[in-house]
């Protein structure tokens, strides 16, 4: 009976699923309204780190805050979800009810790192944009930049700000 329970445990062990648990979720505070909100939509926050073997893993701990003029993430600590509106796209909304992009500021150990997330209307979408990093233990700035777009967009779902996945 027990190893009913224990093999998918080991299986997932042996794939690599290290996946940190969420176990806080966090509400965007709104400081103005665009008059297209939907409902909330919650976005996920995790960061990573090159571990000692050179591979990607996840780290917990990373202090995040995000804001635009529409609405202000304070303080949170990865992994969390963030719960943020979701806006109705349509022809009569100001650039089709699109929101401004999300300013994304973290750090962890030292390290702060930047980054921009736009709204994207659809489901499944994985952004992720220009980062720049200050690292100060050593005093020194980097700036990879990446794009990944994926998924299908959608002239009439609603926006929503996507995942984020901060490196260090």
């Amino acid at each position: 009976m027990m190893w009913k329970h224990l093999i998918p445990v080991l299986a997932l062990s042996a794939c690599g699923a290290t996946s940190i648990p969420v176990d806080e979720t966090f509400t965007a505070s709104r400081r103005a309204a665009l008059g297209n909100e939907f409902k909330s939509h919650s976005t996920l926050v995790r960061s990573f780190a090159t571990g000692e073997d050179g591979k990607r893993v996840e780290v917990e701990g990373a202090v995040c805050s995000a804001s635009n003029a529409l609405i202000r993430v304070k303080n949170v600590t990865t992994p969390a979800l963030v719960k943020t509106p979701m806006y109705l796209q349509a022809e009569r909304f100001p650039k089709k009810g699109k929101p401004p992009a999300l300013n994304w500021r973290c750090s962890y150990q030292g390290k702060v790192v930047t980054l921009t997330t736009e709204a994207a209307s659809g489901r499944g979408h994985a952004v992720t944009q220009g980062v720049s990093t200050y690292n100060a233990s050593t005093g020194t700035y980097s700036q990879p930049t990446s794009v990944v777009l994926t998924g299908r967009l959608s002239s009439t779902l609603p926006w929503g700000y996507p995942n984020v996945e901060v490196e260090f």
